[in-house]
């Protein structure tokens, strides 16, 4: 996803960059609003679906669907062994959220966003370097809080990768005040976060923990007092990964390691040696993983593999397919699975729902169920939807007898509906149809239960408007039997 794809999503005012001495808030704004849209609006979404955790699971699948590339990086990620290493195959992202758990999900979804919001803008070398330090500090920390016994390491993992915020987007987008700030440290000989604040009247650590706080990235990055020891503990945790894997890249003696490890090796109960051994374990999990997440052109002479070759990688492309059947085949061995268990209706309807969203390659699916009184369809779940607070779910009445869904819901087949080509296709397309869905070709298949309408699934492509095909509908119609499948079989089965 680019900038430009996001203009009309996100507007942008005219640009009136800070300049010295304004507020801090103002540099948020800045950065957050005409800098960074992409990620400040993803990590906020992203914290939104952990306020309730019985949607958190399906909204976080929700917010990573948007977007075609980061979806197949996730799914990538999710069956590395660096996250699978017991090599479960996982082709969705509601899967990859049962296997791996929601923690690590949002983990790889944070990482990947985070990484390619700067990697898809800056070409600087120090940017790049940044960027792969913070890679490099969140793996040893992820280590260090599991063998700290952490209960929950992926956030220790995002506090470390992040803790560098407001330095590199800094470095990324400021073209002005960053040689100001190096001049005045050097010329002064006063540390740089001195001069920072002599220059900007705040420390680039303060614009990170205020860049958080304005995410909803709050936490690790921004520790409360009364949280306790715990905290304390993270946060001493976060600075030793980042002094470790500075003392790594920098190719520190390993006395000076020896070090920095002295101070964690009582608490976790391993000798220094043991600890050595696996920090450079993890600085070869890095070198695997950079690639993977999207890092590129960090070629620090320092950071060198075994045998002496700098590590430089390179972003991948993703392109999403407009349709894929050998997708389709591996979601529907899942669903399959799913139904010779004791039956989750709502992870089958997740997995029915990215199986057409992504295996049939349609833009926009939606799932609506009948309300109490039988007189209304009530948006359930969607795919590919704007995603916001201000926006009502969708409810369409079929009290009305010439209306798209009251029409689709009383058909026992899924439906193909071409308005441009049927005129009495086009007269189903009601005010309030049009409205709140639109008026183009889609695919309609209702859900029933025992022969009893309960609900309707459709699907467009109303973004790109690309034609869709027999073997879209086809697909979709699968997918559509499998869901009223799954219904039959949850009413037959015991309990």
């Amino acid at each position: 996803m680019n900038e430009a794809s996001t203009a009309s999503k996100f507007p942008v005012p005219p640009e009136t960059k800070p300049q010295g001495h304004r507020s801090i808030e103002e540099w948020v704004e800045w950065l957050s609003k005409q800098k960074m849209p992409i990620f400040s609006h993803t990590a906020r979404q992203i914290h939104k679906s952990m306020d309730n955790k019985q949607v958190g699971a399906p909204e976080l699948s929700k917010i990573i669907l948007q977007d075609p590339t980061l979806t197949a990086r996730i799914l990538k990620l999710s069956n590395s062994p660096y996250y699978n290493p017991a090599g479960l195959k996982i082709h969705t992202i509601s899967r990859g959220i049962v296997i791996l758990g929601y923690q690590t999900i949002r983990e790889i979804a944070l990482t990947c966003s985070f990484i390619e919001t700067f990697v898809s803008i800056s070409s600087k070398p120090q940017v790049n370097q940044k960027i792969a330090h913070a890679l490099h500090a969140a793996i040893q920390a992820k280590s260090l809080a599991i063998l700290n016994n952490d209960p929950c390491p992926e956030e220790v993992f995002i506090a470390a990768l992040l803790s560098d915020l407001g330095q590199i987007s800094f470095a990324c987008f400021d073209k002005e005040f960053s040689p100001r700030i190096e001049t005045l440290s050097a010329e002064k000989q006063i540390p740089v976060e001195q001069a920072e604040r002599e220059i900007l009247g705040f420390t680039l650590n303060e614009l990170g923990t205020s860049l958080s706080r304005s995410w909803n990235l709050k936490g690790l990055l921004d520790p409360d007092p009364s949280a306790g020891e715990k905290n304390l503990k993270r946060g001493e945790l976060v600075q030793l990964s980042h002094s470790i894997a500075r003392a790594m890249e920098s190719e520190s003696n390993a006395e000076g390691l020896d070090q920095k490890l002295s101070k964690i090796a009582g608490q976790v109960q391993k000798p220094v040696a043991s600890l050595l051994s696996i920090v450079r374990q993890n600085r070869e999990k890095f070198f695997k993983m950079a690639i993977q997440f999207g890092a590129r052109d960090f070629q620090k002479p320092a950071m060198k593999r075994a045998g002496g070759q700098s590590s430089s990688v390179a972003p991948e492309r993703q392109t999403a397919k407009p349709g894929d059947p050998g997708l389709q085949l591996k979601i529907l061995q899942d669903i399959s699975n799913l139904l010779t268990t004791t039956i989750n209706l709502n992870l089958v309807f997740e997995t029915v729902m990215e199986g057409i969203h992504r295996a049939a390659g349609m833009d926009r699916t939606l799932f609506v169920v009948l309300t109490p009184d039988r007189r209304e369809l009530k948006e359930k779940s969607t795919l590919g939807w704007p995603i916001g607070e201000n926006i009502p779910p969708i409810r369409i009445s079929i009290t009305e007898p010439n209306n798209l869904f009251s029409h689709a819901i009383r058909q026992p087949e899924a439906l193909w509906l071409k308005p441009e080509c049927d005129s009495r296709i086009a007269a189903l397309y009601s005010r309030q149809i049009v409205d709140q869905i639109g008026k183009f070709e889609c695919f309609a298949a209702r859900l029933a239960l025992n022969g009893k309408p309960i609900g309707l699934l459709y699907a467009d492509r109303m973004p790109d408007k690309n034609p869709l095909t027999q073997q879209n509908f086809e697909s979709f119609s699968l997918f559509a039997r499998q869901a009223n499948i799954a219904l039959a079989l949850s009413r037959s089965s015991p309990g």
